[in-house]
């Protein structure tokens, strides 16, 4: 008999995508169907005096592996997730021992090798990429955010001994929404997705599995709720008026990594425009929902910004 708690996700990222390497590091996940594997088979069919459909044997289609890790956000590992979804890091020594990466949106996204060990089925996935991520603050819970992710190929293995980070997760008491520059402590249930627009093609090559990779144009949404006061009121003015402003989601954690810097991210865009704004009638108190959705900054020329405060010199 197996036990679901005892699976373990390690990963490590690649030099080459597709080209596989040894696990070193591990990730806590929650649960989900993980990455799975799509191999479907054809059936040729044709008219030759018989009543059966399939009548000619069977031919394997194009493979395809797919899935989503959710994860409390601890961003010493994650931020190689994060690093996928986005394109470069820029690490910056900020504090010693202490190190700032900036991840910059490019067209080229670095891979991994994900090992996803479940009892007696362990495997070991190539030329894995995140298609983006998804990051949710809600009050009284740890901060968790969504990975969808795509990989060029899978193959059995032997698993790793998994090996974790020891740090905390970040919590909602670490959470600071800021709009134009302003923290807005009425804030509540925060969501913000980004979506790099990742696809993979496969070409007659004589191979199932994906041979190419690129992406589409990308996108960033999400949603806020403000309990409403005088202050919180003037979003729903910028609703109606379409006006255009910065907002950004920092979460600080508890983990003093050197003398003064605690772990922690920040999501900033430079500029978002609500799209929706909902003020449901309840015997609770009061609140505005928000939607919105990132616009290129000209100024900078960025949809957005990530940061990721670790003790990581690199991530390699």
């Amino acid at each position: 008999m197996s036990s679901g708690i005892l699976s373990a996700i390690s990963f490590a990222k690649e030099s080459t995508w597709g080209t596989p390497v040894t696990p070193t590091k591990s990730i806590s996940v929650h649960t989900s169907d993980g990455l799975t594997v799509n191999r479907p088979a054809g059936f040729p069919t044709g008219i030759k005096g018989t009543l059966a459909k399939n009548n000619s044997g069977s031919y394997k289609k194009v493979a395809s592996y797919s899935g989503e890790y959710e994860v409390d956000v601890i961003p010493g590992y994650a931020a190689y997730l994060f690093q996928s979804a986005i394109g470069t890091d820029t690490p910056t020594l900020i504090e010693t021992g202490v190190y700032k990466h900036a991840f910059t949106e490019t067209a080229a996204k670095s891979s991994l090798t994900v090992e996803q060990a479940q009892s007696e089925i362990v495997q070991r996935f190539a030329g894995v990429m995140a298609t983006g991520f998804k990051i949710t603050a809600k009050t009284d819970e740890p901060i968790v955010v969504n990975f969808g992710l795509v990989a060029k190929s899978v193959t059995t293995a032997t698993a790793i001994t998994p090996a974790y980070e020891t740090a905390n997760p970040l919590t909602f008491l670490g959470a600071d929404l800021k709009i134009a520059t302003v923290s807005q402590p009425q804030a509540e249930n925060i969501q913000v997705e980004y979506k790099n627009g990742l696809e993979l093609k496969t070409a007659l090559n004589g191979s199932i599995d994906p041979s190419y990779n690129f992406v589409k144009p990308s996108e960033v949404t999400g949603s806020f709720d403000l309990y409403l006061d005088n202050t919180s009121a003037a979003q729903y003015t910028a609703y109606l008026n379409k006006t255009v402003q910065a907002l950004s989601l920092t979460i600080t954690g508890s983990d003093l990594i050197g003398a003064t810097k605690f772990m922690g991210i920040t999501v900033a865009l430079p500029a978002v425009v609500y799209t929706a704004v909902k003020e449901p009638i309840s015997d609770d108190m009061n609140l505005i929902s928000v939607n919105f959705e990132a616009i290129l900054d000209q100024s900078t020329g960025k949809l957005l910004n990530v940061d990721a405060t670790n003790t990581l010199a690199t991530l390699v």
